[in-house]
Formats: structure tokens, C-alpha cells, sequence
């Protein structure tokens, strides 16, 4: 094996010896119980991801959130005050078992997997000691282990020997053990950590068991966090400081360059660094005892709050109509299967749980008939979880069906007759608000009808107000959100059209019912300038201080109608009639046809955490012009997440301009901290329905 560790100098020879030392004296065993604590990369279910787990000894209680399940919390009763809690695989077969070490009595049960979690047990003669369970012999089963930190005595029961005992003594009073392949051999290396001067040690299987040494990587307070984080398959040195939040490594496929990774954790929080995205690279995660929570950054999003990966292609050919959390656990979608020849086929509700596996899926009926997948359509949910999904044939009224226990039900009559653009929002109450807004393209209208229906006083109760507009001015966007308080928040976009020879310019409107009645702000307005200027596709999303915010897609085309720019524009409302405004984005991210890389922002969608940082989605547009004609195809999945005031830019789901492979009909759905989000959209051509998700890696209440 060819061994590379510049920054390791050899500095002793330690041979493992079979047999036993002589016991000793103890330390007495402590009264106190061990806090509860969270285990690191601990893969229960043999999915290839860490499985977020608590462990509280006081309570002889684990709680184990399942990756391959959408993340359910299971809990097993195992352990007592006088036990420490370790998990690795102690059968083989590639998925953890619960492992405990009494340190009164100095004993070693493990349930194991392979038969039906019956607990074994192992006696040591070492008591208040610390488990250090590895594959210390390379036979892909773990090895019981144990180290005192007040001798530095190891006793190891090799699985591959019937678990002969193995004892030796490295390390000195108060050094922490990191176990680890530092040595990519496939076998466990004993190492320790010195608190104070920050050297770490490690026995080296591949060297006869050399002892090599790191100095200055560490310290006093700080906490040392090895894991493989570059995917080679060797153990990292790696330091956290509590303080800070900050992670250095030493990466073994850099040459051991110290990296800082992240800033991520805080004071109170412990580090449990583990492979929670499944890409064989160790992710950056802390514990908050006290809070009882677990959150990870990735490393398959450059270690960012939000980063995502796909997590399945739920259809194959599919139209997504409406998406949203039936718990932090599963996610309802409303879809539309694709016929043939390009035609809708039925209409289809599905439960989809955080992993992207499939719960459920039917049929949704009305009057006993497979609904059309052609309908205008949104859904809802109501307080029990239960589907309500609004829709409107062309033309005709707006009607009602809901799931209960027993089947789909109809509503006895529409709602509504008027015919429009349908939107649909939840409160924060539980009411629900709909919304029609009338198109309006002709040159005579001079005002914009909408027609608002809510259920927040019992029964459906309509009210019909319009919009004033100029002569001959378009729709061209609207979104409606709901508060906490019941109240409906509309964002409108209008674009005069004069005339097909001079530029046209773009307003954006917001309105509310705030107070009673409904008023009208002006958000923004764009002069034509030398290019028609339009506020496309606004989202609109309410903050927890109650004031709105949008982000639309501001297009510039020219005269004959391709598009000239495009960037990404939010604004948030500060008081009456006062908006910030600002352009977070006005360059493609690698994704761009031959008209160059200035078009972004397109098609965004905006929401808002608990704590009020705001998170917008939008995509890139790839323009070209072929034989004088333009050909637009958007691709990409971009994310903008406003963090103390700062807007920060990643790429979510990375395309190139050559695939032309496109994105529509973005959902976004945030977990209530921000850290976490399911995407679902589509990807043409095909109509594939896919799923994007980080929120089973990124946050986890025990």
C-alpha cells in the first residue's frame, strides 16, 4: 500500500498482544447518568444513509428516524443510567445494530439485525471504560472494544479470532479515542486525540501497527471529528470548534491540506458527523441536547443549508398541478397522467414520502368518474389531512370534490360560475381562500374582475371587486397567499400593449383584504425603455411579521418579441405603500444557448421560514436564435436564500445547455426551520414528474 501522510511523523512501534493484561484497580463507576447523546453515521436499515438517532440512557430509551421509511421516528427501549450507547455492524451485513456498554459492570449487549434483533452480551473485565467498536480485523464485522482514558488500556474482541481479546496500551490520561481506516486498508486503526496539544495518533494496521503522530490540529475546546469526508475511503482528521461552528480538515485526498469545510453548530451544540446524503463523503452534522434536534450540511451541496439531490422519477409522463406538506414527513402532490398523442389522462392524487418512495396514489373521483386530467385544478388540505381539490371545466363553474374516509366526495353545487385563472391558499387558521382573475385581453375592458371565495366564517362566501387597468394592458402573472390571520395577499401582473410597433411597459400590483376591504399598492412598474418590460409568472409569500414579499421574473424582449433579459426580482413590503425592491440574480449558471448567459429568474417561486428567512427557486432560460426564429427552453434549478440580511446564489440541479432538457411547474415546499425542502417539478421533453429532495438529511427533532 502506498501511504501518503506528510503530515504524519512516526514516532513509535505499538505491536497488538494477544491476551490480557492484568485488571487493576478501577475507578469507581459514576453515579451520575451519561447525557443523552446522538450518534454519527449509523445506517440501520442498509439504505446507504446515516440514520439520525438519539440515544438517553436515563431513559433507557433510543429513538432511531429511519432514512429508508421517510424518516419515521422508531424508538426501542435499550439501555440504562450506567450505559454508554454505540452502534456499528457487528453481523456483516451491512446495517447497524444497537449497541450498549454498561460501565458498571463492564458488560457488552448488542441487538443484532441478522436475528431479529435478539440481544447478545459480552462480558469485559474493564469497567467505566469508553466503547470504541470497529473492524479491527477486516472481516466487515464490527469488533466490541473498549478504552480507559485513565490508563490508555484498549481491550478488543476480534470477531474474526471468536472473539479473542486482544489488549494493549496507547494513549495517555484524558486523551479522547478516534478509531478510524486511517490507512484505507479496510481494517480499523487505534488512534487517540490529545485535548490539550492537539495531537492526534493513530496506529497504522498497514505499517504493523506504527504509531504516527499529527501535531498542532486541535487543541483545548476543541473537539475532534474524524470521518472519510473526501470519499477515498480514509479516515480524515478533522477538528470542530463549539464557538465558532467552524469544521477544519485535513483532507487524506489533498495531501492533508488543512480545508475549513463549513461554519455550522454553535455552542451548545456537539458534533455527529455522518454520510446523511449517501455520496460515501461524511457531512458535517451537530446535536443540540437540549433541544433534541439534529442538523446536517451535505456534502453534495458544497455543505450549504438547502442543497438537494433527485430522490425519484415518480412518473414517467406526468403534469404536476398542486404540492404541499401533509405533515414534515410526506408530501401530497395533484397530477395529471399524459394520454396519448399529448392528451391528459386522468386526474391523480399521491402521497410521497420524504425519500421519494410512493405512500399512496388513486384516482380522484367526482360523481364516481375518473376526474379529467385536462381541468383547471389546484387542491388543498384540510385539517386532517384530507384532499380538497378545486377545479373548473373551461368555461364553466368552479366545483368541489374532497376525500373522506369513506371516498370522494362532491360538494352538492359549485361554488361558483364565473370562469378565470383559479388560485388556491391555506391560512394559517385552516380557511380557505380561492381566487378567479379574469385574463381580460381585450382593448375595451377597462378593468380587471377577480372574484374571492372563502369558507373562514362556516360556509363558502363570495365577493366580486375589480382591478382598474389601462387601455389594452394584459395579465401576465398571479399568485394569492394566505396569513396566519385569515387574511388573502394577491400579487397581479399587468403589461400595457399599445401596439404591436412600440415597447410596452410592466406594472406589478399587490392587493389584500386586509382591514376588511380590498386595496391595491403598486409593487413596481418598469418604463419600456428601448425593450418591452414585463414582472412574469410573481410569487407572492407573507413573512411572520405579516408583511408580503414577491419575486417575479423580469423579462426584456424586443420588439419582434425574443427575449433581450431576464433576471431574478424581489421586493418585500416594509410598510403601507413602501416596497424594497432588488435584482438577486442577472446571469444564467452555466446553463445558456447562443444568445449568451443574461437570462435568469424565470418562473420563481418564494416562501418564507418560522424565523423569517425567505427561500426563492427560479431557473435559467438557454435563448437561441435558429433561422431568425428564437427557441427558449428554461433548465436548471437555482435557489436564493436570504440569511441576515444577505442574499446567497447556489445551483440546486445543475444542467448544461446541450441536454435542452426542460423545467416547468416548480413546487416548492420549506420545512419550518429553512434548512430543509422538497421540489417537485417536471422535466420536458417527457413530462417526467420528478422529486427533489434534502429535507430527509438536513433537520431531525428526536
Amino acid at each position: 500500500m502506498n501511504l501518503h501522510i506528510p503530515f504524519f511523523t512516526i514516532t513509535a512501534l505499538g505491536l497488538l498482544i494477544a491476551g490480557t493484561f492484568p485488571t487493576g484497580a478501577q475507578p469507581a463507576v459514576t453515579a451520575d447518568p451519561p447525557a443523552r447523546m446522538a450518534l454519527g453515521n449509523a445506517d440501520f436499515d442498509g439504505d446507504g444513509l446515516a440514520d439520525p438517532t438519539q440515544a438517553d440512557p436515563a431513559e433507557g430509551l433510543w429513538t432511531i428516524c429511519l432514512s429508508a421509511f421517510g424518516y419515521p421516528a422508531a424508538q426501542i427501549a435499550f439501555g440504562g443510567p450506567t450505559t454508554l450507547s454505540f452502534a456499528a455492524d457487528y453481523d456483516g451485513d451491512r446495517q447497524a445494530d444497537p449497541g450498549i456498554f454498561d460501565t458498571a459492570v463492564g458488560a457488552w449487549t448488542v441487538k443484532l439485525s441478522t436475528v431479529g434483533y435478539i440481544s447478545v452480551s459480552l462480558s469485559f473485565t474493564e469497567t467505566n471504560a469508553i466503547p470504541v467498536a470497529a473492524d479491527f480485523d477486516g472481516d466487515a464485522k464490527a469488533d466490541p472494544a473498549v478504552y480507559q482514558p485513565d490508563t490508555g488500556r484498549w481491550v478488543v474482541r476480534l470477531s474474526a479470532a471468536d472473539y479473542f481479546p486482544v489488549a494493549f496500551l496507547f494513549g495517555a490520561a484524558g486523551d479522547i479515542p478516534i478509531v478510524g481506516d486511517y490507512d484505507g486498508d479496510t481494517k480499523a486503526d487505534p488512534a487517540v486525540y490529545g485535548t490539550a496539544s492537539g495531537t492526534w495518533s493513530v496506529m497504522l494496521s498497514s505499517l504493523n501497527y506504527f504509531t504516527v503522530t499529527l501535531k498542532d490540529f486541535g487543541g483545548t475546546g476543541l473537539a475532534p471529528v474524524p470521518a472519510d469526508y473526501d470519499g477515498d475511503r480514509r479516515t480524515d482528521p478533522a477538528i470542530y470548534t463549539a464557538a465558532s461552528g467552524a469544521w477544519a480538515v485535513l483532507l487524506s485526498g489533498a495531501d492533508y491540506a488543512p480545508t475549513t469545510i463549513t461554519e455550522f453548530g454553535g455552542s451548545n451544540a456537539t458534533a455527529v458527523a455522518g454520510d446523511y446524503d449517501g455520496d460515501a463523503k461524511a457531512d458535517p452534522a451537530v446535536y443540540d441536547p437540549t433541544a433534541g434536534t439534529l442538523s446536517a450540511r451535505f456534502s453534495s451541496g458544497n455543505y450549504a443549508a438547502g442543497s438537494l439531490r433527485i430522490t425519484n422519477i415518480l412518473q414517467a409522463s406526468a403534469t404536476v398541478k398542486a404540492a404541499v406538506y401533509i405533515n414534515e414527513q410526506t408530501v401530497a402532490l395533484l397530477y395529471a397522467t399524459n394520454g396519448t398523442n399529448y392528451d391528459y389522462g386522468n386526474m391523480r392524487f399521491q402521497v410521497v414520502s420524504h425519500t421519494g418512495n410512493v405512500v399512496s396514489d388513486e384516482e380522484v373521483l367526482y360523481d364516481q368518474q375518473t376526474l379529467n386530467g385536462s381541468v383547471a385544478a389546484t387542491m388543498l388540505l384540510d385539517a386532517n389531512a384530507q384532499p380538497h381539490v378545486f377545479f373548473r371545466y373551461y368555461g364553466y363553474e368552479v366545483s368541489h370534490v374532497y376525500r373522506t374516509d369513506s371516498g370522494w366526495t362532491n360538494e352538492a353545487a359549485g361554488i361558483c360560475t364565473n370562469g378565470g385563472n383559479l388560485l388556491a391558499a391555506r391560512a394559517g387558521d385552516g380557511s380557505f381562500h380561492l381566487l378567479l382573475v379574469v385574463s381580460a385581453y381585450s382593448s375595451t375592458d377597462t378593468y380587471a374582475p377577480c372574484q374571492y371565495i372563502t369558507n373562514k366564517r362556516g360556509g363558502w362566501e363570495s365577493e366580486t371587486f375589480s382591478v382598474p387597468k389601462k387601455w389594452s394592458m394584459r395579465l401576465y402573472g398571479h399568485d394569492l397567499a394566505a396569513d396566519t390571520a385569515g387574511n388573502a395577499h394577491l400579487v397581479l401582473s399587468f403589461q400595457d400593449v399599445p401596439s404591436q410597433d412600440v415597447y410596452w411597459s410592466g406594472h406589478l400590483y399587490y392587493l389584500s383584504n386586509q382591514g376588511g376591504s380590498w386595496f391595491m399598492e403598486t409593487v413596481a412598474e418598469q418604463a419600456p425603455g428601448n425593450n418591452d418590460a414585463c414582472f412574469w409568472n410573481p410569487s407572492v409569500a407573507v413573512a411572520p411579521n405579516g408583511q408580503p414579499a414577491v419575486a417575479a421574473h423580469l423579462r426584456f424582449n424586443v420588439i419582434t418579441g425574443s427575449d433581450s433579459l431576464s433576471e431574478l426580482f424581489c421586493a418585500n413590503r416594509t410598510a403601507a405603500n413602501q416596497w424594497n425592491s432588488a435584482i438577486l440574480a442577472d446571469t444564467a449558471d452555466g446553463y445558456f444557448g447562443s444568445d449568451g448567459g443574461h437570462f435568469t429568474g424565470i418562473d420563481p417561486t418564494l416562501a418564507f421560514d418560522l424565523n423569517g428567512g425567505a427561500h426563492i427557486i427560479f431557473s435559467d432560460l438557454a435563448s437561441s436564435h435558429i433561422d431568425g426564429y428564437e427557441s427558449a427552453v428554461n433548465g436548471q434549478i437555482r435557489y436564493a436564500h436570504n440569511a441576515d440580511g444577505t442574499w446567497h446564489l447556489t445551483t440546486l440541479f445543475r444542467q448544461s445547455a446541450a441536454a435542452w432538457q426542460g423545467v416547468r411547474n416548480k413546487y416548492l415546499l420549506l420545512s419550518p426551520d429553512g434548512t430543509g425542502m422538497d421540489i417537485i417539478t417536471g422535466l420536458y421533453p417527457g413530462s417526467a414528474l420528478v422529486f427533489f429532495s434534502n429535507y430527509r438529511q438536513s433537520f431531525f427533532q428526536f
